[in-house]
């Protein structure tokens, strides 16, 4: 998703009294949409690796696997905990990357997949 077509409002807290306006600590919104994007991919990590403790690591799905055609066995496999992990690392080391929406739909999937 383009960062351009991200809009974000300040926030109005309403008193009995008085309206006080709070406004954003970001320079601009692709800023705070960054920001908002490692937060939640940060809460992901998290939300994956409690699920982790209680059922088991090795119950851990792969996002992405390898096989042998000649006798299918596993050659290579990233879990779902990597995937969000290799997402995250790529975000902060490269501040022109940003997911796509296929990307996106993966991390949904993992955020219902892991309650």
């Amino acid at each position: 998703m383009n960062p351009d077509y991200f809009k974000y409002s300040y926030a109005t807290y309403k008193d009995l009294h008085y309206t006080t306006t709070k406004e954003p600590n970001f320079e601009s919104p692709e800023l705070f949409f960054r920001e908002t994007i490692l937060e939640k991919l940060d809460a992901l990590k998290e939300r994956i690796e409690d699920w982790a403790s209680v059922n088991g690591y090795d119950k851990l799905d792969n996002s992405d696997e390898r096989k042998s055609n000649e006798t299918g066995e596993l050659i290579w496999r990233r879990t779902d905990w990597e995937y969000v992990d290799d997402t995250y690392g790529l975000m902060i080391n490269d501040e022109s990357f940003y997911p796509g929406k296929e990307c996106f739909k993966k991390l949904n999937v993992m955020w219902k997949k892991y309650k």
